[in-house]
């Protein structure tokens, strides 16, 4: 769970189906939710239990007397009503078929209709989101890039509507989530780097609420190396390569984590995904709208051979006149590129301070911190500020020239990070990141999110503060400006995204 946290992610359970019981899953719930509030709320339960034994194929351990889908159908059901017992919070969630690939649409021994069906009918009004798991078997180079548009489509609208016909009024809360993905083929060449990010974008955009990547890590015998698209694939099914003898020093990124990465470049976590459309199947297109109002576009060239020339056209957008930043992942490249000039600058003119630093809260506003140490916030398209600026904290007591602020969050707290005197002093202070501004005094519980600071720890412990000396020039001035040092909080680490952007 400090990993989890650490990610900024959140935790999909899988309950021990195939040699546990409905008591010991409860039992999982009770000691990660009540015992010690780790507030996990989705939980599967089995993994690809369609694979034990009863269409023939056994890969998955079930110890169960009945490998039908009857009987997962029904364990599901206990399942849910224990686990939920314990928490009423949590999200369950039962193992489908993914449409159109084996075993869907094959009646077993004994069965009256397929797995999916089966499992929907007696399952369906108990569940809160359904998993399927999805591998496109390519044949080619160029199929890889095109499963995402060719596949995705239509299975995300046979599962919705299972959903439709069986889970009743509940139909609408219910979920589709993919806890595995990944290429069957090409897998560390950049086909695959093609494909990731489509098929992240596209299951979103078909309603999917997650898709776990299989996997970081996965290894090679080495025994089947080829060559594609002038670059070495492994039959490695990590994103990280594993080190192995014939591969890249351990951790270096394949293809897929380079593709993974530009989705970071497109949008952020409350950011919207925007419909998009493209008028040919060689390049696919996806966009977002950020929290500050702009829209991202990713363009995915499929032609191994050609650069393609687009135009964009939009609807209920004007796009700025000014040149866009540009990231590019190009085939074979080992990192991303960006390109892009600067924009025409836009002015502040309710900022009075100097040393401004940007930070932007949960909800998309943006707050300039100035030395002082002042807040203000404004619209950085426009330059527009909101109010008159307010006093955050004039630094530690005997402290001078508080200045040059910059706002971190890290977990649940913002950190406010400034540079005091000369010697400089660099003063750390943190303040609860789920916070209305306080008043320079004030330590009452807020009631929504911004970037704000106050000087002491929500239990009243003084900030932390370290000293650093920078060289001093003829005429008493440090020419290393505000140079900030020292130790992080306890418990925290400083090797997190600042708050700012570009």
């Amino acid at each position: 769970m400090d990993t989890v946290r650490a990610a900024g992610a959140e935790p999909i359970i899988t309950a021990n189906y195939g040699s546990g019981t409905p008591e010991e899953a409860a039992g999982w719930v009770r000691h990660a939710n009540v015992t010690n509030d780790h507030g996990v709320r989705y939980f599967e339960i089995g993994n690809e239990v369609y694979g034990n034994g009863h269409y023939g194929a056994q890969w998955e351990t079930d110890h169960h007397p009945s490998k039908s889908p009857t009987t997962y159908a029904s364990y599901v059901v206990e399942y849910a009503a224990a686990m939920k017992a314990v928490d009423p919070t949590i999200q369950i969630g039962a193992v489908l078929t993914t449409p159109g690939s084996w075993p869907d649409g094959i009646v077993g021994p004994g069965d009256t209709m397929d797995w999916n069906n089966t499992v929907m009918s007696i399952a369906g009004s108990m569940i809160d989101f359904v998993i399927v798991h999805h591998y496109p078997c390519a044949t080619s180079q160029e199929d890889l890039p095109d499963a995402p548009q060719t596949e995705i489509p239509g299975m995300a609208a046979a599962l919705r509507s299972l959903i439709d016909r069986y889970a009743g009024d509940n139909a609408g809360n219910v979920g589709i989530a993919v806890t595995e993905a990944a290429a069957t083929a090409y897998k560390n060449t950049s086909p695959s780097g093609l494909f990731t990010p489509d098929e992240y974008l596209t299951w979103l955009e078909q309603g999917a609420f997650t898709l776990d990547w299989w996997n970081l890590h996965n290894g090679t015998d080495c025994g089947n190396i080829t060559e594609v698209e002038g670059a070495t694939d492994y039959d490695d099914g990590g994103i990280l390569s594993s080190g192995a003898a014939c591969e890249p020093p351990l951790n270096t990124p394949f293809p897929p984590y380079h593709g993974t990465r530009m989705i970071g470049e497109l949008g952020s976590p409350g950011d919207t995904l925007v419909r998009t459309g493209s008028s040919t199947p060689l390049v696919s297109a996806h966009a977002v709208r950020t929290a500050d109002g702009a829209v991202n576009v990713m363009l995915i060239n499929k032609d191994p051979d050609n650069a393609a020339t687009v135009d964009l056209s939009y609807q209920g957008f004007t796009p700025s006149p000014a040149t866009p930043t540009v990231y590019s992942y190009l085939k074979n490249a080992t990192a991303i590129d960006s390109a892009g000039p600067w924009s025409d600058p836009i002015r502040l003119p309710g900022v009075k301070g100097i040393d401004p630093d940007l930070a932007w809260d949960e909800d998309g506003n943006c707050w300039c911190t100035t030395a002082g140490i002042e807040q203000i916030r404004i619209d950085p398209r426009t330059g527009r500020a909101f109010g008159p600026p307010r006093r955050l904290w004039s630094g530690t007591a005997g402290a001078k020239a508080p200045e040059a602020p910059h706002l971190y969050r890290i977990g649940d707290y913002w950190y406010l990070l400034i540079a005091e005197g000369v010697p400089n002093g660099a003063t750390v202070s943190p303040s609860p990141a789920a916070a209305h501004p306080p008043a320079p005094s004030s330590h009452a519980r807020p009631t929504r999110s911004s970037p704000t600071a106050a000087p002491t720890t929500p239990s009243r412990t003084p900030a932390t503060r370290t000293w650093c000396r920078g060289p001093i020039v003829p005429g008493g001035c440090c020419c290393w400006g505000c140079g900030h040092a020292g130790a992080p909080p306890a418990g925290t680490s400083w090797d997190a995204r600042p708050s700012w952007r570009r």
